[in-house]
């Protein structure tokens, strides 16, 4: 069996799988941002540090 056969016979699961692939890094990218986002204004409005 080649690769290109192995991906014919199993290219509904493979794209499945890519798709959930895809959703979990676009949605962990979103919330890094926006957790990134918030920490960078409450760092810069802290008086902590200086």
């Amino acid at each position: 069996m080649s690769f290109i056969e192995f991906v014919q016979e199993r290219w509904s699961v493979l794209s499945f799988l890519a798709y959930q692939h895809l959703s979990l890094v676009v949605q962990t990218l979103a919330i890094a941002t926006l957790l990134a986002i918030v920490l960078g204004v409450l760092a810069y409005r802290s008086s902590f540090g200086t």
